[in-house]
């Protein structure tokens, strides 16, 4: 995964735009996204394609608490660790089913 672009704002958040298309704003650590941030995946992105997540990471992986909004408008809110779902979280359907 290349970067086509990285530049940090006055409060040091960082912006990256890799050459995919994903979109990364938010707190890094060592050249890795750690901390507060949001992920935007374009319709050209290989993975999760017109999708968000906004929420913490740690070590270029999702990893505590986050919000990641799916293409078709379903939306998960809960705990992460190593980048998969872990602990508590409720899923919201698109339909407005809930599973808590």
């Amino acid at each position: 995964m290349k970067v086509s672009e990285m530049w940090k704002d006055n409060d040091g958040i960082i912006t990256k735009k890799y050459d995919d298309g994903k979109v990364y704003e938010g707190q890094m650590k060592d050249g890795k996204k750690h901390g507060k941030g949001k992920m935007v995946y374009v319709e050209d992105a290989k993975h999760y394609a017109g999708e968000v997540y906004e929420g913490e990471w740690k070590d270029d992986k999702r990893d505590g608490t986050g919000k990641h909004t799916y293409a078709s408008g379903s939306v998960y809110v809960g705990e992460y660790k190593d980048d998969k779902k872990h602990g508590k979280g409720t899923y919201t359907w698109a339909s407005g089913s809930v599973y808590d």
